[in-house]
């Protein structure tokens, strides 16, 4: 089943390439079984047509499949896929200016953040490891099964996507050329402290960045007081965990799938983004 789910896939995909849409989607109505790769599609599909929430869903949806292998039996040649299906759901979930598609209603990571989440995890592993170097055979503590008993090796795109995706874009968006978040972004700002709360996460830190409008000294100072501003927001939300800002104004803009498949407001949209990065 999942053959020829992948196959459909692939006529789904020719038929997004052509411009037809309707029959992309009716060629996915009869893939039998859950799949990456349909639902990566549906994810351009989504794109395509501007709907942005739904697309960030689908790949972020996507991206749980490819990356378990319990789904996805794992193969290094699908790590170079799979990262490109995380920065595509980066990019739409900044569009779509909701953060849903990668948090559970539960507060649970799913999606991109969920790979963030993995990298702390892998990271806490190789201190560990480090640790127990030079002691003795009988007192080492093998970090091989990082993940409910299986080998490492098993998890190999897991833990590529984890290792590449070390900062989330959080759509946290701020009046124009201040630090004051407008009521989107004070919902989402809500979003992320339920789901830290959630989490007891230990240390993180908030990056912000603006788009090219404006000088560079403006932009980077406005970008460490937006920075500020989300910390604050996530202190006085009862976030008790160590929070690093830092503020890089225009000077690291996102590097996007395609330019190309973008407006310059789109553009620009996806670089006014605050990042969260997560530490062990």
């Amino acid at each position: 089943m999942g053959q020829v789910s992948a196959a459909l896939a692939t006529q789904a995909q020719a038929r997004v390439a052509a411009g037809d849409l309707t029959g992309a989607e009716e060629a996915l109505t009869h893939a039998p079984s859950l799949h990456w790769a349909v639902q990566a599609i549906r994810g351009d599909i989504a794109a395509k047509r501007g709907a942005r929430g739904e697309a960030a869903q689908m790949y972020n949806a996507a991206l749980d499949t490819i990356t378990d292998p319990a789904l996805t039996p794992p193969n290094s040649r699908l790590v170079p896929v799979a990262d490109r299906i995380a920065r595509l759901a980066q990019e739409n979930m900044m569009l779509s200016g909701n953060l849903s598609a990668s948090v559970t209603r539960g507060g649970q990571a799913s999606g991109v953040l969920k790979s963030a989440m993995r990298g702390i995890r892998i990271e806490k592993a190789a201190t560990v490891q480090a640790q127990t170097e030079g002691k003795q055979e009988n007192e080492y503590q093998s970090t091989t099964d990082l993940y409910a008993g299986a080998p490492k090796e098993n998890y190999v795109v897991a833990d590529a996507v984890a290792a590449a995706v070390n900062a989330v874009y959080l759509p946290v968006r701020f009046a124009s050329g201040s630090a004051e978040m407008d009521a989107d972004g004070l919902r989402e700002a809500e979003t992320l402290a339920n789901f830290l709360l959630k989490n007891a996460l230990h240390k993180l830190t908030v990056v912000g960045h603006t788009d090219d409008v404006g000088s560079d000294a403006f932009n980077l100072d406005l970008s460490l007081r937006r920075a500020k501003t989300v910390r604050h927001f996530l202190q006085a939300k009862g976030v008790h965990a160590e929070i690093y800002v830092e503020g890089k104004g225009e000077r690291e803009p996102p590097a996007l799938v395609d330019y190309a498949v973008y407006s310059e407001e789109e553009r620009r949209k996806i670089a006014r983004r605050v990042e969260l990065v997560l530490h062990e």
